[in-house]
């Protein structure tokens, strides 16, 4: 969809500096094997309000046979008490918190298992982390194929996907330098297209635009 003339795009405007909350009293960090690569996944904030609980059961049902299987892997999940207290039998590389510091496990994540929002999307770009998105609704879809489509990462199938097709997916993200590669140009891309200066020059321009005299 092409942008209305009195739209403008000021870049990603990711604070990768930012402090954001964590759950009370919990230290993911700590619970964490020394050395160990880390596999992040978050269907972001809202997924609770989705109606798709089902679905949402066996996307982290397939998940943990995939951590079962892969148990050199830390896998650390966003993942609100209610889905999470489903689960019995859970590896001992499986770690549910409420709430994380997303930019912070990001920065250390090797393979980030998203929902597709904008958002989580450029901050996985900001940090160079391949991406394998479960779309749950609204603009998730077309997110996901953009993300494909420039060799960002994959999209999977949210409730559909088994363990053994995860996996398969998981370990080409992880195994494949391309994937790197591609985010890091992309991100060169946006640093050198939307620079300060930039940002700044078009800022101003709409504000004068704007100046009722």
């Amino acid at each position: 969809m092409a942008k209305e003339s009195h739209q403008h795009y000021l870049g990603p405007l990711i604070d990768l500096d930012r402090k954001q909350t964590e759950q009370a009293g919990v230290d993911y960090r700590a619970a964490l094997r020394p050395d160990c690569p880390i596999i992040y996944c978050s269907l972001g904030t809202l997924y609770e309000h989705a109606k798709r609980e089902k679905p949402i059961y066996r996307h982290f049902a397939a998940l943990i046979e995939v951590a079962r299987i892969l148990p050199d892997y830390e896998f650390v999940i966003s993942l609100k008490q209610e889905f999470a207290q489903k689960f019995r039998d859970v590896p001992i590389n499986i770690y549910f918190f409420d709430r994380v510091s997303q930019l912070d496990v990001l920065s250390k994540a090797s393979l980030f298992i998203s929902h597709g929002g904008l958002q989580s999307v450029k901050e996985s770009i900001a940090n160079r982390v391949p991406m394998l998105i479960y779309p749950v609704w609204w603009d998730q879809f077309g997110n996901a194929a953009r993300v494909t489509y420039h060799g960002l990462g994959l999209t999977g199938k949210l409730g559909k996907d088994r363990p053994k097709v995860m996996k398969q997916k998981m370990e080409r993200l992880l195994a494949d330098g391309s994937f790197k590669t591609n985010l890091d140009d992309f991100e060169a891309a946006i640093s050198k297209k939307y620079t300060p200066e930039q940002i700044i020059k078009t800022f101003e321009s709409v504000m004068a635009e704007a100046v009722i005299v």
